[in-house]
């Protein structure tokens, strides 16, 4: 901002309130004399965050590698964090599932994903993978069908994966998980962990979001599923 302003006290306080607002929950009187305060506080939060977001008011100065940059426009800010994520994550994947392309996604999104991957994961495919439920439907259609990941084949009535689409990201993320599988020695083990790091991080330039990752590897078992073993807490 191009004037100080002292923020962290407020942030403090809030975060207290908060606490105290949950503790209390069964003192009504409490509760509203809380929320009272906690509404003031958070006016002044949204006040100070509003110094970056509202950037046509021209109250803060925006810099990137050293550089200020002329921000007149809420457009401009998106702008420039569009070029940002090019930069640094021009192989990631356009996924275009709001509730899924997420890194923390909401318990129902969850259920709707486990399902899609547990199917992923049977020998034999159904058509649509045997799935009725709009919510599924639309994740699959969003992730795996517009990506073509999977198709179904009419004639024998079942669903395919196809491990190398036209499109050269997802294709790309494929192959890193590819690779991190054939990759592991016979005998040995390898962490879940460096996969994952492989697919979110700008090391690679992917960025996924852990959200969509697991559809994306249960694909790729299915496929080599005969040649892999997974433990979890050293147990099968």
């Amino acid at each position: 901002p191009k004037k100080f302003a002292e923020i962290e006290k407020i942030a403090q306080e809030l975060n207290a309130v908060a606490e105290l607002k949950s503790e209390c929950q069964q003192d009504s009187v409490l509760q509203n004399e809380y929320e009272i305060i906690y509404d003031d506080l958070m006016e002044v939060i949204d006040n100070f965050v509003s110094i970056y977001t509202q950037s046509q008011n021209a109250n803060a100065d925006y810099f990137y590698n050293g550089d200020i940059k002329i921000i007149k426009r809420k457009s401009d800010v998106s702008d420039l964090l569009s070029d940002i994520c090019d930069k640094f994550y021009s192989k990631t994947p356009k996924i275009v599932n709001e509730a899924l392309n997420k890194n923390n996604i909401t318990n129902m999104s969850l259920r709707s994903r486990n399902k899609i991957v547990a199917e992923l994961l049977k020998t034999n495919l159904q058509k649509q993978l045997g799935i009725t439920s709009s919510q599924e439907l639309s994740v699959m259609q969003s992730v795996l069908y517009k990506t073509q990941i999977l198709c179904d084949d009419d004639i024998s009535d079942c669903a395919k994966i196809n491990l190398i689409p036209s499109d050269k990201k997802v294709s790309s993320c494929l192959d890193l998980i590819k690779n991190y599988f054939t990759s592991i020695k016979q005998g040995k083990q390898k962490s879940f962990e460096l996969l994952y790091k492989d697919l979110t991080s700008d090391k690679n330039g992917i960025g996924m979001r852990k959200g969509i990752i697991p559809l994306f590897v249960a694909c790729v078992v299915h496929e080599y599923k005969k040649q892999i073993i997974f433990y979890h807490h050293a147990e099968q």
